[in-house]
């Protein structure tokens, strides 16, 4: 695999056909993967879709707490993709390897998709105003103070704005107005082109976020480049509530806007849905909509009144 402290192997434009935190993931994820066969004379004997699952298995039961199925089946999804693109990640290879022709990974990939579906929630984790503010208030690095912020008040997710660097933020301190140019992440991937997130900071967020902003205006990148794929976010939110994820920060941002009394149009505007139904479901719209929720319980009072009649 190639050693990301060294010049990368490849014509940049390979590393580049994925969104660069995923790129990292599928590279940690293979070089793990490597070190785990290297390291067994039982999984060299195997197949690699069989290889492959052991190595998860044992990631799994070691992991404390074990693997959710969501979890499970992420990473199974991360290693496919891996070995779709594996030249790139690769020093003397250049190949593609399809783990969906083998059976086996393909049964397995159906059982933990499903128990993925199983397992998920009813109701969605959302952070809230108070969730967010204790969570600024318990970092202790400036830099995670002013992520949090941003991606707070941008409802974006956590890679578009790990990825921004100091020009793509224009800030007026006195007016708290903040305009944030996406230039890379999952979010350019769904929109199919760059945009534009126009935002507001709160009057007591303003000084820290000015004072930052001031003192990366030299740099390239506005945050450390670790912040769009490893835990240190997750862990700053988890500090304020345990069942906080980072995911919930924009479904949060999402549902105060909404009760605000901000428009649809307004508010996907923000997030860049182009579908109602996903922006419902970020509303958890059909648990938290009175309208619905009044006119089925209206319907369901004939069930009461019938019987009633008839007793």
């Amino acid at each position: 695999m190639w050693d990301p402290s060294t010049p990368y192997a490849r014509n940049a434009a390979a590393w580049r056909n994925t969104v660069e935190s995923t790129s990292r993931r599928q590279l940690e994820a293979l070089s793990s993967l490597q070190t785990t066969i290297r390291k067994s004379t039982d999984l060299r004997k195997r197949s690699l879709p069989s290889a492959i699952l052991a190595h998860l298995d044992a990631r799994s039961r070691s992991s404390t707490p074990a693997w959710l199925p969501q979890t499970y089946f992420r990473e199974m999804m991360n290693l496919e993709g891996a070995f779709k693109t594996l030249g790139k990640f690769s020093t003397n290879l250049d190949i593609s390897i399809k783990l969906p022709e083998s059976a086996e990974w393909r049964t397995a990939k159906t059982a933990w998709d499903r128990l993925s579906r199983q397992h998920q929630p009813v109701d969605q984790a959302a952070a809230s105003p108070t969730d967010i503010q204790l969570a600024i208030d318990l970092a202790p690095e400036e830099e995670m103070r002013i992520f949090l912020a941003l991606l707070w008040i941008s409802a974006a997710r956590k890679g578009d704005v790990a990825n921004l660097s100091p020009s793509d933020v224009q800030f007026d301190a006195a007016t708290g107005r903040i305009t944030l140019f996406i230039q890379q992440g999952k979010g350019t991937y769904a929109r199919k082109s760059k945009y534009r997130i126009p935002t507001h900071a709160p009057l007591i967020w303003r000084p820290m976020i000015a004072d930052f902003l001031s003192s990366r205006s030299a740099e390239k990148r506005l945050f450390s480049r670790h912040l769009a794929s490893q835990r240190d976010a997750l862990d700053a939110l988890r500090r304020a509530n345990a069942h906080m994820t980072c995911r919930a920060v924009r479904r949060g941002a999402i549902q105060t806007m909404a009760k605000a009394g901000a428009s649809e149009e307004a508010v996907m505007k923000i997030t860049g849905h182009k579908s109602r139904d996903t922006y419902h479901r970020y509303l958890n719209w059909d648990r938290d909509n009175e309208l619905p929720h009044r006119q089925a319980q209206e319907a369901a009072m004939a069930l009461t009144v019938a019987l009633e009649q008839g007793l």
